[in-house]
């Protein structure tokens, strides 16, 4: 917990293992008060709206939500976030699917990503899994060097407070150009 309230912040991304052997974003969208499953590996089969297993993870993290609401707030967390649309995702809709049993890792690293240099989930494609991991460690080496990253024009990288976790002074987010594709992602 320290002294972050998550409440202030836009997303907050937890990245669950399914099942032991794969992983999954779930986004957290402050704003529009919803959570999304991200399941790059999700069976097309599915009938659900939200898969059950989705759901079980879902619930989790709205009672740790919760939790944290009271405890940054001192009230239960908002009615909205119970409303039946506020859980979402889990199913092949959702977002772009990988074309083999090795790529979760870096569809997860690519929401994650996506999130932090653009403000959203922009589209990307299974075929572009190689280029996806290039992609990262151009842009992690960028940032560990100081380097502002492409589309980022403007945007002051800045350095978290130690106590408070807080990023004072750093832009909301990057302009919605820079160059990303459209895909099946939702937010």
């Amino acid at each position: 917990r320290g002294g972050v309230d998550i409440f202030a912040m836009a997303h907050v991304v937890v990245v669950v293992n399914a099942n032991g052997n794969h992983w999954v974003p779930v986004v957290i969208d402050m704003h529009a008060k919803t959570l999304t499953y991200m399941d790059s590996l999700a069976a097309a089969e599915a009938n659900e709206p939200v898969p059950t297993s989705a759901k079980e993870t879902m619930g989790h993290l709205l009672r740790y939500l919760d939790d944290e609401h009271r405890a940054r707030h001192n009230t239960s967390l908002p009615d909205e976030w119970s409303r039946g649309t506020a859980m979402r995702g889990g199913t092949v809709d959702t977002c772009e699917q990988q074309k083999n049993n090795n790529d979760c890792g870096v569809f997860t690293a690519m929401v994650m990503h996506s999130l932090a240099v653009r403000g959203n989930v922009r589209g990307y494609l299974a075929e572009d899994a190689p280029q996806m991991r290039m992609r990262m460690f151009a842009d992690l080496s960028a940032i560990a060097k100081g380097d502002v990253l492409d589309g980022q024009e403007g945007v002051e990288l800045v350095e978290l407070d130690s106590e408070t976790g807080a990023n004072e002074g750093a832009a909301d987010s990057a302009p919605s150009g820079a160059g990303a594709r459209e895909g099946r992602c939702s937010r």
